[in-house]
């Protein structure tokens, strides 16, 4: 994974905030200060206990939570497809997620930690999916 993709990422201790600012960045939702804070302890890795808590913030902020999956033949299709999204990512141990407003045919609008917005080309997120 770049040093990039890791700089635009946001670590799983700010999730909540990326949410919000996601869902505000894409006209999607006012934003909300009743977001609930992650679990002490929760475990990146266990898709159910995460994709629950992301879908019930996702509903107090009046957005549509959805896993998307899809195989490595898929990606460039999907990227291009999807936005905005909160896609995860490894990076090394940590798990951490881009905030992706939208993707066109060649780069992706991602929403950065510090709430700016950058272009990044599309593949590298997909090459980051296929480690």
């Amino acid at each position: 994974m770049t040093a990039d993709l890791i700089k635009l990422s946001w670590p799983l201790e700010r999730l909540g905030e990326a949410l919000e600012a996601l869902g505000r960045s894409s006209k999607l939702s006012l934003g909300s200060t009743h977001i609930a804070h992650l679990p002490h302890g929760l475990d990146a890795n266990d898709e159910e206990a995460l994709g629950g808590w992301i879908t019930a913030n996702a509903n107090l902020l009046n957005l549509e939570a959805q896993t998307v999956f899809a195989s490595y033949a898929e990606l460039e299709k999907v990227i291009r497809g999807i936005g905005p999204a909160l896609i995860r990512i490894r990076a090394g141990k940590d798990v951490r997620f881009v905030a992706l407003l939208a993707a066109g045919w060649r780069h992706a609008l991602l929403l950065d930690p510090s709430l700016r917005k950058c272009k990044l080309p599309a593949r590298i997120i997909c090459s980051a999916l296929r480690e």
